[in-house]
C-alpha cells in the first residue's frame, strides 16, 4: 500500500514596505501637491478687463488722437491683398480718424503698389524699404549650418519653417522693427495683415482707449504653439527672468503646467523640450501678433532688447522657428502684471466669441448693415 503524502498548504507570505517607503511616498505627494499648488491663480471674482465700450456710439472725430500709427508688411505682389485690407480698414475705422500708414518690405515698392495704396488710404502714407542687414541672418551666424537647419525643419513638416524668409521675418519683428527710422516719432502701433476684412466699425480710438487705462499691448487671440517650433524658447526665457532677478506675475505663473513629479526627480524633467531648469513645462500658450497694438516704448526698453539679444545669440530664429508670437508672450507674461495687457474688446461685443476682423476664409451673412455688421453673422466661406 502506497501512502500519499498530501504536503500542507503554506500561508501565502504577505508583502509589506517597510514604513521608511511609506513615510517617502506621503513626503513625495504632499511635496508634490506643496509644488503644484504655487501655479494657482484663482479665477477673479470680477471681470478684469471691461470692453472700452459696451453700447454703439458715434466715432468722435474731433477728440484728440494719441501718436499712433498703422503699419503693414506686404510685397509688392500682395498689392490687391494689401489694397483689401486698407479699403476694408478704412471703410470701418480710418475714415473717422485718419492714422497715419507705413508699408514695409524688404524690396522697394514699385510706383503701381505705392500709386493705388495711397489713394486708397485717408491718413499719410508712407513706403519703406527694409535695410538689408535687418533682414538677413546676423553676420556671427554659420549661414551653411542655419540654411541646413532650415531645410530640415521644412522637410519635417513644421509649418513655415523651410522658409528662409520667414525667419528673417520672424527675426525682423522680433527686434530691429522697433528700431526703424521711420517709426521714431511713433509711441503706438497698430499691425494690419494683407488679405484681411474687418467685419465691425470701430467707432473709438483703440489707441486713446489703451494710453487712457495705461495698457501696453493688445492682443486679439491666444492659441496653442505647435510643439516643434521652439523646444528651447522657454528655457531661454526662464533663464533670462532668473538673471535679472524678475518675480513672478500672475500671467507667467498662469502659463505653466507644473511638473507632478516629487523632488528631486522633477528635475530630471527639464531635459525635456519647453521645460525650466526645475522641470516645470510651458503651457504652449502665446497671444496671435498678426493685430496687436501695442506700446512702442515697452518694447525699446533697455530690458527686452537684452531679452531680444539672448534669445539671438542662441540662434532660435533659424536652428528653430522662434515666431514673434510665442516670444512675445513669454516677455509680457515675465514683465506685465494683468492689468497691463489688453484683449482687445470691442463695443458691445465679447472677444470671446467675436472680433473685428477675419482672414477671408469666413464671410457675412446677407442682410446686415454695412455700418454695424459684426463677425456674430458670418459663415465660413467654401473653398472657390
Amino acid at each position: 500500500m502506497i501512502r500519499r503524502y498530501v504536503s500542507p498548504r503554506r500561508r501565502p507570505t504577505s508583502f509589506r514596505l517597510p514604513i521608511w517607503v511609506w513615510v517617502l511616498l506621503a513626503i513625495g505627494l504632499l511635496e508634490s501637491a506643496y509644488h503644484c499648488s504655487k501655479f494657482r491663480v484663482p479665477v477673479p471674482v470680477e471681470e478684469q478687463d471691461e470692453p472700452f465700450y459696451t453700447s454703439c456710439r458715434e466715432p468722435d472725430v474731433t477728440g484728440n488722437r494719441e501718436n499712433g500709427v498703422i503699419v503693414m508688411l506686404a510685397r509688392n505682389s500682395e498689392l490687391e491683398a494689401a489694397n483689401h485690407t486698407v479699403a476694408s480698414f478704412e471703410r470701418h475705422f480710418n475714415r473717422w480718424f485718419h492714422y497715419p500708414i507705413v508699408f514695409l518690405n524688404d524690396e522697394p515698392f514699385d510706383d503701381r503698389f505705392m500709386e493705388v495704396l495711397g489713394s486708397t488710404s485717408s491718413g499719410d502714407v508712407t513706403f519703406e524699404t527694409i535695410q538689408r542687414e535687418d533682414w538677413t541672418f546676423p553676420t556671427w551666424l554659420n549661414q551653411t549650418a542655419a540654411k541646413e537647419s532650415i531645410a530640415k525643419q521644412g522637410a519635417r513638416g513644421t509649418i513655415h519653417a523651410g522658409q528662409e524668409g520667414y525667419h528673417h521675418m520672424c527675426r525682423f519683428y522680433s527686434g530691429k522693427f522697433y528700431h526703424l527710422e521711420v517709426l521714431q516719432k511713433y509711441k503706438w502701433y497698430w499691425r494690419l495683415e494683407p488679405d484681411v476684412d474687418f467685419y465691425c466699425s470701430i467707432t473709438y480710438d483703440p489707441f486713446v482707449e489703451m494710453a487712457q487705462r495705461k495698457k501696453v499691448y493688445g492682443f486679439t487671440l491666444s492659441l496653442w504653439e505647435e510643439w516643434a517650433t521652439v523646444p528651447s524658447l522657454f528655457r531661454h526665457t526662464a533663464e533670462f527672468k532668473e538673471a535679472f532677478d524678475i518675480a513672478s506675475s500672475s500671467l507667467w505663473t498662469a502659463m505653466m503646467e507644473p511638473s507632478w513629479l516629487p523632488y528631486p526627480l522633477r528635475s530630471l524633467m527639464s531635459f525635456l523640450p519647453h521645460r525650466d531648469r526645475f522641470g516645470d513645462a510651458w503651457s504652449g500658450c502665446h497671444y496671435w501678433s498678426n493685430f496687436e497694438i501695442a506700446d512702442l516704448d515697452f518694447f525699446r526698453g533697455k530690458q527686452y532688447q537684452s531679452f531680444f539679444r539672448v534669445l539671438e545669440s542662441t540662434g532660435g530664429f533659424y536652428f528653430e522657428r522662434v515666431s514673434r508670437q510665442p516670444r512675445i508672450e513669454e516677455y509680457v507674461e515675465v514683465h506685465m502684471v494683468m492689468g497691463s495687457v489688453r484683449r482687445k474688446k470691442p463695443a458691445g461685443m465679447d472677444w470671446e466669441r467675436r472680433s473685428h476682423f477675419l482672414f477671408k476664409t469666413a464671410e457675412p451673412l446677407p442682410g446686415i448693415p454695412p455700418l454695424r455688421r459684426c463677425l456674430g453673422d458670418f459663415r465660413v466661406a467654401q473653398d472657390r
